[in-house]
């Protein structure tokens, strides 16, 4: 069995979280927040994905902010912590049409 994903979104100090969990009926679609948890059955994954990208738009559209998705799908390291010391770093190199005549 594959492992819940999940999306969390933030707004101002409200947390949200959005759940997708396969279920041996098909799919169930968990939305958490400050109130009671609600839940959205589906047999087919198509129509799940398409209800799941209204709501990441509607939430998106109200102030709310995607800050965390589980679970890591990265395989090797976050190449984002690693040093740039192998070559010199090229987003600060200005092309050459672009540097003055001194």
């Amino acid at each position: 069995m594959t492992p819940d994903q999940i999306w969390t979104f933030a707004r101002h100090a409200q947390r949200l979280e959005l759940r997708r969990r396969h279920t041996s009926d098909g799919f169930m679609f968990v939305i958490n927040g400050d109130g009671p948890a609600r839940s959205y059955s589906f047999t087919e994954l198509d129509p799940l994905v398409a209800f799941h990208r209204d709501m990441e738009w509607f939430l998106l559209r109200t102030g709310w902010s995607l800050v965390a998705y589980s679970p890591e799908r990265r395989m090797l390291r976050d190449r984002r912590k690693v040093l740039r010391t192998m070559a010199p770093d090229r987003r600060r190199t200005m092309p050459d049409f672009l540097v003055p005549d001194l």
